[in-house]
């Protein structure tokens, strides 16, 4: 019998610019944090956009795009075989994970170097620790009944759907942002890490 890979599914990486430029005014930095997580979770990219600067229609490309291909690359590495249609299936599970994500931005605090500090309040989810569970345990059983990789892919989508509708949320927690500004002539960039972005993605599914 040929090995299958234990896969560990992670939830996908958003990309999107995370720069803001600014002039005079007092920079919201919650509001800024507000409209990057929104978006990063929601799909909600009207907000983010107009504060960075771009439009709305080519940020919510950039994304869609850049979140699609990270899923498939999950998959190349997992093993998995899958059709064009289970790709889609699944790329549409991660989203509604990702929407179910509750999570509540509090005020912004200026440091004395002119950074930010935004605390947010997240409740993780066990969803995918389920999931991974779950799915080597019907996987073996699929194997040993003579499934073949061809049929992988549809116990996976299967065991993912079920995980999500009987998620546990766990106790809330607390996680910080630091919004950074760089001075350039008369205005300041201010962005946010995306290593803090993942790491909250982390956090998120309670692998962190």
């Amino acid at each position: 019998m040929k090995r299958v890979k234990k896969i560990i599914v992670i939830l996908p990486v958003l990309a999107l610019a995370v720069l803001l430029t600014a002039c005079s005014q007092e920079f919201d930095a919650a509001g800024y944090v507000q409209s990057a997580l929104d978006a990063r979770y929601r799909g909600e990219y009207a907000e983010h956009a107009r504060i960075i600067g771009e439009d709305e229609k080519t940020v919510k490309e950039r994304a869609e795009k850049e979140f699609d291909s990270s899923i498939k690359q999950l998959l190349a590495l997992s093993g998995l075989q899958a059709t064009e249609e289970e790709i889609a299936e699944y790329i549409q599970i991660e989203k509604d994970i990702k929407k179910a994500v509750k999570y509540e931005v509090k005020e912004a605090k200026k440091g004395d170097d002119g950074n930010y500090t935004v605390d947010v309040s997240v409740t993780p989810v066990d969803v995918y620790e389920a999931l991974n569970g779950q799915f080597q345990t019907k996987l073996q059983e699929a194997v040993k009944n003579g499934t073949d990789q061809g049929g992988f892919m549809r116990i996976f989508l299967d065991c993912a759907k079920e995980s999500f509708a009987g998620a546990k949320e766990l106790d809330p927690v607390t996680f910080t942002f630091t919004v950074s500004g760089t001075e350039s002539g008369n205005t300041t960039r201010y962005s946010i890490d995306e290593e803090q972005l993942m790491e909250f993605d982390m956090v998120v599914i309670n692998q962190k």
